[in-house]
């Protein structure tokens, strides 16, 4: 993987195996980056650090990649795929600060404040701002980030794994792609050009929309200015005008490209028939609704209306007719609404379980299968540098399981 930019760098000229925002050559172009909310932990906000505890390298590189993650979110830039846009904060504070960079504690904090008020259009584009500089390392030095590299690129097998950077462009030619074994031979473009059929050409940023203004489906081209989105009457269409989110009474907004209502309280609603509008209360008998949580209690949401549910017992013809406390249970030739299953219960299908459960086997020690009960679902059986392990396979980003079964990274030589 040629890793350029994520916090800070060009698109990456190639990618090869797991893509993320620390192997190609820049700071905070992550392509793959998700729409992802301020996380849990305390960690400091860049623009506002607190003058009474000394910043530390580990802060101030968490700081930034949090001040870059949130504009993408203000932006409304989701990933395709990857990461979570805040995982390479587990490589703090060498994403940043490992052998060959310049920065300095007090330039991050900084440019974190740059970061956050970045136009959306040149975070999309993978723009760069002048101040998340180059490093120092030559081509085919050893890295694994690419603030350590002159030429902003890291060629690597994937986020925090050892690899080589590149060497920067001086005559405007680059490789169109570069093995993680390329080294000094992966030519790389100057921060904030691209290389196109091996010539290196400038990123050009779109603008950002104001209100009102046409806008479509895509991260790469203009972008709605926050707290704008691009939204549509009607749901499911690739294109619509920067607005913000309706307000009670007005009538239904949705994303483009997706069905999402866009109401700023409530939920999309109103009688039936007649205009759907925002509602900004429990949705009562013959009110549109999305699902039962939109309806008073009582209410269930079988063909998007809000009707009394069915009691346990009586026929059905799905779950969205029954209690939210229970599911339409299906038997040779009639369904009646079931009481849903007790956590931990034998199951045959996820619907009868609990709320927020799915119906799953379990592994056991000797390689076979449990028989399947509700269970809250798994979460990812992986974990970044620093989390615990059993063995290597539980660790992502080749980081390995030591000896005390923590997640820990190879350290490049």
């Amino acid at each position: 993987m040629t890793m350029r930019g994520w916090l800070g760098g060009a698109a990456c000229a190639a990618m090869v195996g797991v893509a993320f925002l620390a192997a190609c050559g820049g700071d905070d172009d992550d392509d793959d980056a998700p729409n992802v909310g301020p996380a849990d932990g305390g960690v400091i906000d860049a623009t506002e650090p607190d003058a009474a505890k000394p910043l530390t390298p580990t802060d101030a590189c968490k700081a930034y990649i949090r001040a870059y993650c949130d504009r993408r979110e203000e932006c409304g830039l989701t990933r395709t795929s990857g990461s979570n846009c805040t995982d390479s904060e587990a490589f703090c504070p060498d994403y940043l600060f490992a052998p060959g960079s310049i920065r300095t504690i007090a330039d991050v904090i900084a440019c974190s404040a740059t970061r956050r008020q970045q136009s959306c259009a040149e975070i999309a584009a993978g723009i760069t701002p002048a101040c998340a500089p180059a490093g120092t390392q030559p081509g085919g030095a050893s890295c694994a980030f690419v603030a350590q590299c002159a030429s902003f690129t890291c060629v690597t097998n994937g986020l925090g794994t050892c690899g080589q950077c590149a060497t920067a462009t001086t005559n405007g030619f680059c490789s169109p792609s570069c093995m993680p074994d390329a080294g000094a031979a992966c030519i790389a473009c100057s921060v904030n050009d691209r290389c196109e059929n091996g010539r290196c050409e400038p990123i050009v940023a779109a603008k950002d929309l104001a209100v009102g203004e046409a806008c479509g489906v895509g991260s790469t081209g203009a972008i709605c200015t926050p707290p704008l989105r691009c939204r549509s009457t009607t749901a499911n269409m690739d294109t619509g005008t920067c607005q913000l989110a309706a307000a009670t009474g007005q009538p239904c907004l949705h994303d483009v490209g997706g069905a999402t209502n866009a109401c700023l309280t409530g939920h999309c609603g109103g009688p039936v028939p007649g205009p759907a509008v925002c509602v900004d209360a429990p949705g009562v008998a013959g009110q549109r609704c999305s699902s039962a949580n939109d309806c008073a209690a009582g209410l269930a949401c079988p063909d998007l209306t809000c009707k009394k549910a069915l009691a346990d017992g009586q026929s059905c013809a799905n779950s969205a007719a029954c209690a939210p406390t229970s599911y339409c249970a299906f038997a040779a030739t009639t369904a009646s609404c079931k009481p849903r299953l007790a956590p931990g219960s034998a199951c045959s299908q996820s619907e009868s379980c609990p709320a927020s459960m799915i119906c799953i086997g379990t592994q056991l020690a000797d390689g076979g299968v449990a028989p399947p009960t509700c269970q809250p679902p798994p979460k990812d059986p992986t974990q970044l540098p620093g989390g615990p392990c059993a063995k290597d396979g539980d660790c992502r980003y080749g980081a390995t399981c030591s000896d005390a079964k923590i997640c820990v990274r190879a350290v490049c030589q």
